[in-house]
């Protein structure tokens, strides 16, 4: 399954379309951004571990009614 979710970075919005991967699998895509923050469509089954855009370290905001991965 797929969710809009904002993602955090350091530095300028990569392009849209971008992708955003988990380790070499592709977690999703850029579909807006600015500075530092964009939106990205992603597959909840790729969040956990690290993910990055462009190289660069991303944060995913997780929205309170979308509950964490079980441990």
């Amino acid at each position: 399954r797929n969710r809009m979710l904002p993602i955090t970075f350091d530095g300028p919005a990569p392009a849209v379309g971008t992708e955003v991967l988990n380790g070499e699998l592709r977690a999703g895509e850029v579909m807006t951004g600015q500075d530092g923050a964009a939106m990205a469509l992603l597959r909840l089954d790729r969040l956990d571990g690290p993910l990055t855009v462009d190289g660069r370290p991303v944060s995913v905001h997780r929205p309170d009614f979308l509950p964490e991965p079980a441990a």
